[in-house]
């Protein structure tokens, strides 16, 4: 039972977060981070491609001072917004 409910916590923290950068409005681009964890990135990447008119420009791994403070495993999304 542990492991589904973490599963889940997972699938609603990762729709939160598609639904925050899908929120910021237009982008002009953004890029996808993550602190030793390529394959869930892939995955926040897959999630955004359906929800973001443009598409993204690359991934990069988190430095350790990020980490320090996110931990390890996490994902995350740096973008710049469109000027109106």
């Amino acid at each position: 039972v542990f492991d589904e409910d973490v599963q889940v916590v997972g699938q609603i923290a990762m729709a939160r977060l598609v639904d925050t950068v899908a929120g910021w409005g237009p982008l002009e681009t953004f890029s996808t981070i993550h602190a030793g964890n390529p394959i869930l990135c892939q995955d926040l990447e897959q999630h955004l491609a359906g929800r973001l008119a443009t598409g993204g420009n690359g991934r990069v791994e988190a430095g350790p001072v990020i980490v320090t403070h996110v931990g390890p495993g996490a994902v995350g999304v740096a973008g710049i917004v469109k000027q109106s």
